[in-house]
C-alpha cells in the first residue's frame, strides 16, 4: 500500500522508528518541562519535536522564510506522516558525528538538487521510510476506511521540529514554504531560543488548549554507557596490574583502539594516585552498569509495548465473544453494559445541568442588584 498510517507520539515508538531507518546513537525522550535542569539531564540534545493541536485561526501567521541551501527541508506532501517528517527534519540535518544509515544518506544526497516540494515527493517515494513508518500501524480495524480529509470539526495534531544548523536555530515545518530562522545561536543557547518560540506558540492558545507534547532527540544512553564501560573496565584492569592485584579475566585491548591505548599509556606510576584512580573508575563502572541495565529494560518494555500496538486483537475478541455466546452469557453481559452506559449517560447529563445552573447564578445575582 502507498498510504501512510498515523503513529503515536511516544518516545518508545520514535526510538524504534529511528532504529528502523538505520540511524545509530540516537534515542527519543519526552520532556516534562522546558526548564534548564530538564534540558541538562538529557544533553546533548540534537533537536526538539513539538506536537500541538492544529488550528486554522492560529496557523495563518506569515513566517519569514530564510532558506539555507545546505539545510535539508522538505514540504509535507504525505497525509499522516508529519511525525516521521519531523524526525527526518532533525536526522537529515545532523552533523557527521552521528551515523544516519544508508537509506537516509541516499535520500539526503538525492535531495540536494531538489526544491522543498521535490524533497517531499522523494520522501513519499522512499520504500524504506514508508515501510518503517507503516510498521507501527494498528491492526485493529474491521474494515479499511477510504482516505478522507479532516473537517473543521476534527481534532488535527501537527508536529514541527527545532534544530540548530550552522550557527542558527531553525523551525522546520513541512506545511510552511521553507525553513524559518529564529536567529543566530551557539551550542549553549540554541535550546533557550527554541524554548522561547515554543512558549509563544503555547501562549497563543491561552487556556483553550493544554494538550502539548515535547520530545527531544538525544544521544543513545545505553550505547554511551556501554562504550564508557568498555574503556573503564580496561583502565581498571591496567590499574590493578600496576598495583599487583589479581586479574581474574583478562580483557584484550584491540590493536586499532587508539583512544584506549593512549589512556592506558598515560596511567601514573605513583601508588597513591593509582589507588585513587581505582576507586574513581570503580565508581564510574557501577554507575554506568546501572544506566546500561536501566536503559536495556526500557528498550525491552518499549519493544513489548510496540508489539502490542501492532498486534491484531480482533480474532481474539471474536473468539472470546463466540465462547461467551455458546455458554449463554453474552445476552446478560450486553444488558449489564447497556445499563451501565445509560447510568453513565444520565450522570453526565445531570452534571452538565448542575454546571449550567452554577454558571447562571452570578448573572441572576447581577440582575437582582
Amino acid at each position: 500500500s502507498d498510504k501512510w498510517c498515523t503513529i503515536e507520539s511516544d518516545p518508545g515508538v520514535f526510538t524504534e522508528l529511528i532504529k528502523a531507518f538505520g540511524v545509530k546513537g540516537i534515542q527519543v525522550e519526552e520532556l516534562i518541562t522546558m526548564e534548564d535542569e530538564e534540558f541538562n539531564t538529557f544533553k546533548p540534545i540534537f533537536g526538539l519535536i513539538f506536537l500541538f493541536k492544529w488550528s486554522k485561526d492560529l496557523y495563518h501567521k506569515e513566517k519569514k522564510i530564510e532558506y539555507e541551501p545546505e539545510l535539508f527541508f522538505a514540504n509535507q506532501v504525505i497525509m499522516n506522516a508529519c511525525a516521521t517528517q519531523a524526525l527526518l527534519a532533525i536526522l537529515l540535518n545532523l552533523g557527521g558525528e552521528i551515523e544516519i544509515g544508508e537509506a537516509l544518506t541516499s535520500l539526503k544526497d538525492f535531495g540536494k538538487g531538489l526544491d522543498p516540494k521535490g524533497r517531499g515527493l522523494a520522501l513519499e517515494n522512499s520504500e524504506v521510510i514508508r515501510e518503517a513508518h507503516n510498521s507501527f500501524s494498528r491492526q485493529d480495524q474491521f474494515f479499511v476506511e477510504s482516505e478522507k480529509q479532516a473537517t473543521e470539526k476534527d481534532e488535527v495534531y501537527h508536529f514541527i521540529s527545532y534544530v540548530p544548523f550552522k550557527g542558527k536555530v531553525y523551525e522546520l515545518d513541512g506545511l510552511q514554504k521553507g525553513p524559518v530562522s529564529l536567529g543566530e545561536c551557539t551550542d549553549e543557547n540554541w535550546l533557550t531560543i527554541a524554548r522561547e518560540e515554543i512558549q509563544k506558540r503555547m501562549q497563543d492558545y491561552a487556556s483553550n488548549e493544554i494538550r502539548f507534547n515535547l520530545l527531544a532527540l538525544v544521544g543513545d544512553k545505553k550505547d554511551k554507557a556501554g562504550c564508557e564501560l568498555k574503556i573503564d573496565r580496561i583502565l581498571k584492569q591496567e590499574v590493578m596490574r600496576k598495583l599487583g592485584m589479581e586479574i581474574k579475566e583478562e580483557i584484550k585491548i584491540e590493536e586499532d583502539d587508539e583512544e584506549v591505548q593512549a589512556q592506558v599509556m598515560s596511567l601514573p606510576e605513583d601508588t597513591n594516585e593509582l589507588k585513587f584512580m581505582y576507586t574513581e573508575i570503580s565508581g564510574r563502572i557501577t554507575e554506568n552498569e546501572i544506566i546500561w541495565t536501566t536503559e536495556d529494560e526500557r528498550r525491552k518494555k518499549w519493544h513489548e509495548e510496540n508489539q502490542r500496538r501492532k498486534h491484531n486483537y480482533i480474532p481474539f475478541v471474536f473468539n472470546f465473544l463466540k465462547i461467551l455466546a455458546e455458554k449463554g452469557k453474552l445476552p446478560g453481559l450486553m444488558e449489564d453494559a447497556k445499563k451501565r452506559y445509560q447510568e453513565k449517560k444520565e450522570k453526565k447529563k445531570k452534571e452538565k445541568e448542575e454546571k449550567k445552573k452554577e454558571e447562571t447564578k452570578p448573572e441572576q445575582q447581577l440582575n437582582k442588584n
